[in-house]
């Protein structure tokens, strides 16, 4: 069994000293208020010695202390706390998947700089919070903006694929057409169904420029153009061809029913398409894919009118259940 820390020492003693008397007890130290403030005090005094970093162990009690005394005052403000963020943190350590992060730092004046998510997920939770904190550092913007991984990032990491950020996020986008939310697909789950569908991706990619003439793909085109493919309502080179003509112009004729709506929506000319019709469970981004299938399965199909929405939402539905099953 660890052995329960306890510390006592001067304010004023040398940083040897302060170490030394912490170090006689265990690696991971337990956080009483008590010693946080000695810590404080001692770094106020000692202030070139740089910050002080310890990994500890933060109980509930102390946590809601730090909050109440030493976070968000006047002279020392921190940011307005994310809900969400508190609900994700939380979430974790009552799962018990909380690992240690970057550390809870507090200012050259002893007030909470980063790390009020994370005690206020502790006292919610009621778990006791291993982390790393440091105390006398300097408030610097750039360093409280983390660079956050991304799915592609989690994905190459994990098995050395590469992910392309515009059909994961097709892939979201018709996960969300596929329930009828605005619930993002998990990282694992979007990965999965890439890879079921790297082959279609693969070779869309390869034949679809990303920008040309000003016209960039976006996530519901590209979630448009995936379902087509996916349920074999046009070749890769004829779903290609289909996005050249539309991006160039070329061969669309004034009065075509399909790619000159299409051409004018993505040059944002008209508002030609009225998303509206679509399910109202949907979000703009959802029908704006569901529309573009309404253009793109008859023009493939060379049939001469444009699909129905109920039948649009359906072949999303369809085609993601597909790559789901396969996954």
């Amino acid at each position: 069994m660890e052995q329960k820390t306890t510390v006592t020492v001067s304010a004023k003693a040398t940083f040897g000293e302060l170490m030394g008397s912490l170090m006689k007890t265990t690696k991971i130290y337990d956080l009483s208020y008590e010693l946080l403030e000695l810590l404080i005090s001692w770094q106020s005094l000692n202030q070139n010695n740089g910050p002080v970093q310890l990994t500890v162990r933060i109980t509930p009690e102390v946590a809601r202390k730090i909050i109440a005394l030493r976070n968000n005052t006047k002279s020392d403000p921190n940011r307005t706390k994310r809900p969400y963020g508190i609900a994700k943190y939380k979430d974790a350590m009552e799962k018990g998947k909380w690992v240690l992060s970057d550390p809870i730092s507090f200012n050259r004046n002893g007030f909470l700089e980063n790390g009020q998510h994370r005690l206020t997920a502790a006292i919610q939770a009621n778990k006791t919070l291993t982390t790393t904190i440091q105390i006398g550092v300097d408030h610097n913007i750039s360093l409280d903006r983390p660079i956050m991984r991304t799915v592609c990032d989690n994905g190459k990491m994990a098995n050395g694929m590469t992910y392309d950020r515009m059909y994961v996020a097709a892939i979201n986008n018709m996960h969300r057409i596929y329930t009828e939310t605005h619930t993002s697909i998990s990282d694992i789950k979007v990965l999965a169904a890439y890879d079921a569908a790297r082959d279609t991706i693969t070779a869309l990619y390869d034949s679809i420029p990303f920008q040309q003439n000003n016209i960039r793909l976006n996530a519901p085109l590209v979630s448009a153009i995936l379902t087509a493919s996916l349920m074999g309502y046009g070749t890769v080179d004829q779903i290609s061809e289909m996005i050249t003509m539309i991006r160039e112009g070329k061969f669309v004729k004034d009065n075509d029913i399909f790619l000159q709506p299409l051409r004018d929506d993505m040059l944002r000319r008209t508002g030609a398409f009225d998303r509206r019709k679509a399910s109202s469970e949907i979000s703009m981004a959802q029908k704006t894919t569901v529309e573009y299938l309404r253009y793109f399965i008859p023009y493939l199909k060379g049939k001469n009118r444009k699909i129905p929405v109920d039948q649009s939402i359906k072949t999303v539905k369809d085609a993601f259940a597909k790559i789901a099953e396969a996954a």
